[in-house]
């Protein structure tokens, strides 16, 4: 450690003599402000202060309300802005921009593409123009500034006045590639949707031309059926019952008959039937064994009067036993009928189900359908905004202008240098001073020397 180490918390004597430094470390500190002049004045006139070009570019905001169209795009315009940077800072473009404007051509031939690359970024700022620019987020316009630092004015503003101009065809093409994109992936999705909604009414006329007459909305008319075709079997059965009293008081020839005679016995069994028809079907073992019956007795009865009839009453018997027939036939047709109806009726729930599915998968589909519709349209709508440039515009504001001046003045320059050659001094002056130390007190000559100081003589100037 040398004698000027702190000691105690306080600072090394030299340091409190400041003049002291100045005096014994002259030399080397003026050399090193010379020095230091020397390299600023050279510094200057070697290294060119360069210029800086400023373009403004305006950021408008959609002229139709947002009420009726919305936005392509909802972020905010600084966000947007930032996108459209790293299309104009790209490496392939900033590179062309460097050799139609010649900016590095020393640099072009020792540095790679990417360094060049990196040059020509650096000499680029784009950033809110401060004055200009409007802070309030509520409102649809603000001023960017995009400029370029170049030792050459007029190229430092052709290459500003260039650089907003991308910023402008870029905005261009984004956007309308953009509301385009949008619009056909929508018109897509709309084409798939709208492919799955008419198969979904396929299906559903499909399933209703298959179960026609067991849809629920059949289920009235059913019903009406089925109780036309219950009073015309009631009527039926009471037509056939006096038919074959008819019939049988025509083939008794108005004689009396005892109740044991074969008239009264087919009387009885018809009235029989008659009743039973009324309560069961053709088919019912009751009604199958009463007509048995009365066909046997007929074919008695027919059988002891051959022979015995006239004409004329034979054809009126003949044809009320034709009728008879047919009204049965009628009969057994209606019974089949209502048993299909009652087999569509009890079939009706189940297809009601199932048709309440297909068609409620297809109001779903017909809604995401209508939703995007509306969507495309309003795509469509955003599109023709932006091939209108009726959206949001960017808009160069003020050409940039060759400056007057460079970044930084001559005048302002020296006095930098100046500041740091003096600070160089002194860092200089204190180090010699703890690499070569100087005694300056009684107490550093009685430590250093080890013996005691018995007078001190004052400076003569």
């Amino acid at each position: 450690m040398s004698d000027y180490d702190i000691q105690d918390g306080s600072f090394p004597d030299f340091l409190r003599d400041p003049w002291g430094i100045l005096r014994r470390r002259r030399r080397w500190m003026g050399l090193v402000v010379v020095v230091g002049l020397l390299v600023t004045g050279v510094s200057d006139f070697v290294i060119p202060s360069p210029f800086i070009a400023t373009a403004n570019l305006l950021v408008t905001g959609q002229k139709m309300s947002e009420e009726f169209v919305r936005p392509i795009d909802a972020g905010s315009s600084f966000q947007r802005l930032n996108e459209l940077v790293g299309e104009v800072t790209a490496r392939d473009h900033l590179l062309a921009l460097e050799k139609k404007h010649d900016l590095f051509p020393e640099a072009r031939a020792v540095r790679t593409p990417n360094e060049l690359a990196s040059m020509v970024h650096g000499s680029i700022e784009i950033g809110s123009a401060e004055g200009l620019g409007r802070r309030n987020r509520r409102e649809k316009s603000n001023i960017y500034a995009v400029s370029f630092r170049h030792t050459r004015p007029d190229v430092a503003a052709t290459v500003a006045n260039e650089l907003a101009a991308d910023f402008v065809a870029v905005s261009v093409r984004l956007r309308g590639e953009q509301a385009r994109l949008t619009t056909d992936f929508l018109r897509g999705h709309l084409v798939e949707k709208e492919a799955e909604l008419r198969e979904q009414e396929g299906k559903i006329t499909s399933f209703k031309e298959q179960y026609r007459g067991e849809l629920p909305g059949e289920l009235g008319g059913t019903l009406n059926k089925l109780e036309r075709l219950a009073r015309e079997r009631q009527s039926l059965n009471t037509a056939i019952a006096e038919a074959e009293t008819r019939l049988a008081l025509m083939t008794s020839a108005d004689t009396p008959e005892s109740p044991n005679s074969p008239l009264a016995r087919l009387s009885s069994l018809r009235s029989q039937l008659a009743e039973q028809r009324s309560v069961y079907t053709e088919e019912h073992p009751n009604v199958l064994s009463l007509r048995r019956q009365i066909a046997t007795l007929e074919q008695e009865i027919a059988g002891a009067g051959e022979g015995a009839a006239d004409p004329t009453r034979q054809i009126l018997l003949t044809s009320t036993a034709r009728g008879i027939k047919d009204m049965r036939k009628r009969l057994t047709e209606i019974a089949g009928d209502i048993r299909k109806m009652e087999a569509r009726v009890a079939r009706t729930p189940k297809r009601e189900e199932k048709l309440g599915a297909l068609e409620g998968h297809a109001s779903v589909l017909r809604g995401e359908y209508l939703v995007l519709l509306g969507k495309v349209e309003t795509a469509e709508l955003a599109q023709t905004l932006e091939s209108a440039q009726q959206g949001e515009r960017i808009t160069v504001l003020n050409r940039a202008l060759p400056p007057n001046s460079p970044e930084r003045s001559r005048p302002m320059h020296f006095l930098v240098g100046l500041a740091a050659s003096l600070g160089v001094a002194a860092a200089i002056g204190v180090a010699l001073e703890l690499l070569d130390p100087v005694l300056l007190t009684s107490q550093q000559i009685e430590e250093y020397f080890g013996l005691p100081v018995l007078g001190s003589v004052p400076r003569i100037n």
